[in-house]
């Protein structure tokens, strides 16, 4: 891992990169009429160095690495959520924060961070990164731990899915769907949450029918809460931050009643309140998530051999949507 070597300064990096310590500060400063070739020249020694231009008094800037934004309107309910506490958190320590979209993470050679803390939900982005870029990196939901210099802090999507499995058991409800949002092949977390109901449903002696699973994709999801209708769920398990207000449009379009004719449990959000009836749900700690991550990064920046992926329980917020079903 890079740590700032404050002995490095202009005439080391002029040194470096072969050009005067005037060019090397017009660089650094961000002033005109340098030649992109020699900005990047500058810049290249500055990385080779490990050198990181924060002010004495401030503790560097920290890199959060966003999914790529191009031709999409908004983030959406779950970075709505995660996001706010994570920046308070990178700013309460005492770090800046600067946001980089996937497809930039070039950026990253170029300002300097400290650490990165990735919120998007891609698998790949630990792969190689100890090759590619000299900092930590925290992954929020995704993969980590397994690259050197990178690590996790994840909810805990068995323990989730149990508890919700659990909580529907209780009530009498045996043949319980579950929608998974998107693709499970697209993040670790969506294919945990499959083995993790898989596992619920074995514990409290549900139904295990795999009619009652289906993947939300975008363009289908009518179709696939359709299915589980038609499958006979008592309950459904609809996971994803913003996939509580389809499913409150498509159940009725379909005219079914909550709860007296399905159960349902969603992902918090602001507008889980707001669903008819309001809906029982799943909740992120997003707070605890983002103070973990920081807490995890500090530990890297000061001692990469202590860093462990770290995972956060989920908690249950009931309201109406949820009844039992006589046995």
């Amino acid at each position: 891992m890079s740590r700032r070597k404050t002995e490095v300064g202009i005439r080391e990096i002029a040194r470096e990169s072969g050009v005067s310590p005037a060019t090397v500060s017009r660089v650094l400063r961000g002033l005109p009429h340098v030649s992109e070739a020699v900005r990047l020249q500058v810049l290249t020694a500055a990385g080779r160095l490990h050198y990181h231009p924060e002010p004495p008094e401030e503790r560097g800037a920290v890199a959060v690495i966003l999914p790529a934004l191009a031709g999409t309107a908004v983030l959406g309910n779950y970075h709505d959520q995660l996001l706010p506490p994570l920046l308070s958190e990178i700013h309460g320590r005492g770090f800046q924060s600067f946001l980089v979209p996937l497809g930039d993470l070039g950026l990253l050679r170029r300002c300097f961070p400290v650490g990165a803390v990735a919120c998007a939900a891609y698998n790949d982005i630990a792969r190689n990164w100890d090759n590619r870029f000299a900092i930590p990196l925290v992954v929020i939901n995704n993969l980590g731990g397994e690259v050197q210099n990178a690590f996790s802090v994840s909810s805990d999507e068995e323990q989730g899915m149990s508890l919700a499995v659990e909580y529907l058991a209780g009530r009498g409800h045996t043949r319980i769907g579950l929608l998974i949002d998107g693709s499970p092949e697209g993040t670790i977390s969506k294919q945990r949450r499959r083995a993790g109901f898989l596992q619920a449903v074995r514990k409290f002696r549900c139904e295990n029918d795999p009619a009652l699973i289906q993947n939300g994709i975008s363009e289908t999801w009518l179709e696939e809460i359709g299915r589980i209708i038609r499958a006979g769920a008592t309950a459904l398990i609809s996971c994803g931050e913003g996939s509580g207000l389809r499913v409150d449009f498509a159940l009725n379009l379909f005219r079914k009643k909550v709860p007296s004719e399905l159960s349902v449990i969603s992902f918090e959000n602001s507008s889980s309140r707001f669903c008819t009836p309001p809906h029982t749900t799943l909740s992120q700690d997003f707070a605890r998530i983002a103070s973990e991550s920081l807490d995890l990064l500090e530990t890297l920046l000061h001692d990469p051999a202590q860093g462990v992926s770290r995972q956060i329980p989920y908690r249950l917020v009931e309201r109406e949507s949820v009844a039992g079903r006589e046995s």
